[in-house]
């Protein structure tokens, strides 16, 4: 069973499992007779606890970002280039007159699986392609991959030192993260992280047809929107 809120990824295997709100599980996990919630799973037979984590699979060596990146960045941004002007005027009416604001982000450094403090800026508005626009300026410059795990706060990329967290230093930040397209808007920070983790991992295959199809679904234009049980009718 699998509630409101929560996602069972392609490649998942369940067998008798319930699956609580706001979780993920992620491509590659077999799991039987649990119950997840978040990265916590449950035996009911007999109350032990563990990880979804402690699934992972072995860990590989950092990957980078390559040239292929950049050059994707240079088409995205000739396609987009129409797109900023609507972006700052919508901002700029909706913010009364402020229409981006400072917004820095851990991208990749000159070796791979290192990062550094990129300085940029979003459009003030809560539309995902609006306000993502100018992280097409740090693909362009190779800070940002195109296919990757979620860009995180310089603090929040420090603080990541568990062995689990720090699983997504194997993998370059990038732009189409499946974090950021499949975990719901209202699950707390650790699941997306759970989900970077696992594709840091797995190679993250597949991001860039998901990142076509959420371009073209209600996600990518309207503001993330919490699940509220009280509207059930």
């Amino acid at each position: 069973t699998v509630a409101e809120e929560a996602a069972v990824l392609g490649k998942a295997a369940l067998d008798g499992v319930s699956v609580l709100p706001r979780t993920v599980v992620p491509d590659g996990v077999s799991l039987a007779r649990v119950a997840v919630a978040g990265n916590v799973v449950v035996d009911p037979a007999t109350g032990a606890t563990t990880l979804l984590t402690d699934l992972l699979p072995a860990a590989g060596k950092p990957r980078g970002a390559g040239a292929a990146s950049r050059l994707a960045g240079l088409a995205l941004f000739a396609l987009s280039l129409p797109l900023w002007p609507v972006a700052f005027v919508w901002s700029f009416v909706a913010n009364a007159g402020h229409a981006t604001r400072p917004f820095s982000f851990a991208g990749n450094g000159a070796e791979p699986g290192s990062r550094e403090e990129v300085k940029s800026f979003r459009f003030e508005t809560a539309i995902p392609v609006f306000r993502d626009l100018p992280l097409l300026l740090a693909l362009l410059s190779g800070r940002l991959a195109l296919s990757g795990v979620a860009p995180l706060a310089p603090e929040e990329e420090a603080a990541a030192r568990e062995p689990w967290m720090a699983a997504r230093r194997e993998a370059p930040v990038g732009l189409l993260a499946r974090s950021r397209m499949v975990v719901p808007a209202s699950a707390p920070p650790e699941v997306a992280r759970v989900v970077d983790a696992f594709d840091a991992r797995s190679g993250c295959p597949g991001l860039v047809g998901l990142g076509l199809s959420t371009l073209f679904s209600a996600r990518a234009w309207t503001a993330p929107r919490v699940w509220n049980p009280d509207e059930i009718p």
